[in-house]
């Protein structure tokens, strides 16, 4: 990599960094379980009314990411980004008019989706992976590690908006962050990699090794990568969004549980980069098959916790596992398939991510109320877990062209 070129660049890096610090997936996905509780109070919503919503979203996500990965393609992912982030900081404020209705909260989490699906870490991916080749998974673990630092900034703000200012306001001061922070950043300084080179040495236009997207259903990699992107999705995003609660069931202060939920982005951050770094280093499938096993542990330790510690050893397995989710799909899907139809490949897989993660905190909710406690959720959770980490065993080697 060329020094003097990555300075002239590091901008587009910091853009794609906080796009990601505060897209869709962050802000909804990561605050979810923190205004589980103030809603089902305000409104006497159960949490499998509530959880409803986040599945809302997500199945939004699936037919949204796939449209989205087509449009960045064709018309580039900075055309797609900069509208959408204004769209979503809208629909996310005016959850401070949210009614008793749960159609209006329905509502609201479809538009999110649709409208704010440009903040996915699908168009930011596309620019990197254009940008960068020979160290392309570092520089997508630094930028998808804004999904990390939003993570571990963002719960101990919200839970002080909620205690002091209530659950309207905190949704107000979420959508003002997107619209005065991260929207102007992505204006100045985010560009798309042009035709002839990028800071690493990789020509866009000449890495197109992969063939088309209908091609690659023949090909074993892409139903493993389907097959894992949906176990995870299933397995992270149903975890996270019950942590918090779980905590509370345990007896766990609100405060203390957003602490916890703090730990998990810290650790994504951790998770993102030094994955990233891993993978330009060593065969990436044996790297994800280390970082999955961590919240398989987690798990566990969630079953049967004798002190404070296994909230935060849990909360660490769940980060870096969260860490290696959506950023090493990405390398993969480029090392595999090249990235000329990199957007509606990623798109596409993204989706089926996003599938496992509207049936997760779902199925979750069920079996909490089901069986008054979690304990067989975490079961579940761990035999998923195990299937991620046997799934790392059967990805083949990348093509020679990669």
């Amino acid at each position: 990599m060329q020094t003097d070129s990555f300075a002239k660049t590091w901008t587009v890096v910091f853009a794609a960094f906080t796009g990601q610090m505060f897209g869709v997936g962050t802000l909804i996905i990561y605050s979810f379980g923190l205004f589980t509780e103030p809603l089902a109070e305000e409104f006497g919503w159960s949490y499998v009314d509530i959880a409803l919503a986040l599945t809302v979203f997500n199945y939004s996500v699936v037919l949204g990411a796939f449209v989205v990965g087509r449009l960045i393609d064709r018309i580039g992912a900075r055309s797609v980004i900069l509208p959408s982030t204004v769209l979503f900081a809208c629909v996310l404020g005016s959850l401070y008019f949210l009614t008793a209705s749960l159609l209006h909260l329905y509502l609201i989490f479809f538009l999110a989706a649709v409208l704010g699906c440009g903040t996915l870490p699908i168009g930011h991916a596309r620019i990197i992976v254009d940008w960068f080749d020979k160290r392309r998974g570092l520089a997508l673990g630094l930028v998808l590690s804004g999904v990390g630092i939003g993570a571990a900034v963002l719960p101990p703000l919200i839970q002080y908006l909620l205690d002091t200012m209530g659950w309207r306001i905190a949704y107000l001061v979420l959508g003002a962050l997107v619209l005065f922070v991260s929207f102007p950043i992505g204006a100045l300084f985010l560009r798309e990699a042009d035709n002839t080179r990028t800071v690493c040495g990789a020509n866009p236009a000449q890495d197109s090794h992969g063939a088309t997207p209908l091609d690659t259903l023949r090909h074993l990699p892409i139903w493993i990568l389907g097959l894992f992107s949906f176990t995870a999705g299933l397995v992270l995003i149903g975890a996270l969004a019950h942590f918090v609660p779980m905590l509370r069931h345990a007896g766990v202060s609100g405060q203390q549980a957003a602490g916890y939920a703090s730990i998990i982005g810290m650790s994504v951050v951790l998770g993102r980069v030094s994955i990233g770094w891993l993978v330009d280093r060593f065969f990436a499938p044996r790297v994800i098959f280390v970082f999955f096993l961590a919240p398989c542990i987690a798990f566990i330790l969630l079953q049967s916790p004798d002190s404070q510690l296994p909230y935060a050893l849990s909360a660490i397995g769940i980060g870096l596992a969260l860490g290696a989710e959506v950023d090493v799909l990405a390398y993969l899907v480029s090392r595999y398939f090249g990235t000329q139809h990199f957007g509606v490949l990623y798109g596409g897989l993204f989706s089926v991510f996003t599938i496992g993660a509207a049936n997760g905190p779902l199925l979750i909710a069920y079996l909490y109320e089901t069986q008054s406690g979690y304990d067989l959720a975490l079961l579940i959770l761990t035999l998923a877990t195990l299937l991620i980490c046997g799934l790392t065993f059967l990805m083949p080697k990348f093509p020679s062209k990669a």
